[in-house]
């Protein structure tokens, strides 16, 4: 496998956003409401994308792992299902991470590549993004 490699001396990703806003009804008893997000890479390289969320039980994001070709983009779908009155909007948090690919492991899965890094114990850095 080639050098995986995540620079953060620069900036490889663009949002197009920095909050992400959901529309909910405090009066119903199951809120749903649903918001996306553009993801530029901005590189002349592959990137393989991951988003993690502190709420797992609330957020579903789709994807969660991609590719993004160079100079690309990919538009990322957050769907938040809430249960309960009881919910912080201010815990939740969204974490974008990259690493950038060599052209040699372009068509590699990005689960693998990122679980790859961890067993390697390669750091992994990202941008971190809250709810508003």
């Amino acid at each position: 496998m080639s050098e995986l490699l995540l620079n953060p001396s620069r900036e490889v990703i663009k949002l197009n956003k920095q909050v992400l806003s959901f529309n909910v009804n405090v009066n119903s008893k199951i809120q749903k409401s649903e918001c996306a997000i553009k993801v530029k890479n901005l590189t002349f390289n592959y990137l393989a994308l991951r988003v993690k969320t502190t709420r797992k039980e609330e957020y579903a994001v789709n994807p969660n792992y991609c590719m993004i070709l160079p100079d690309g983009e990919v538009t990322i779908h957050f769907i938040m299902t809430l249960k309960t009155n009881h919910f912080s909007p201010q815990k939740a948090k969204f974490k974008f991470e990259a690493i950038v690919i060599d052209n040699i492991d372009k068509d590699k899965d990005p689960k693998f590549l990122f679980d790859f890094c961890i067993n390697s114990q390669k750091k992994i850095v990202g941008n971190c993004i809250k709810r508003g």
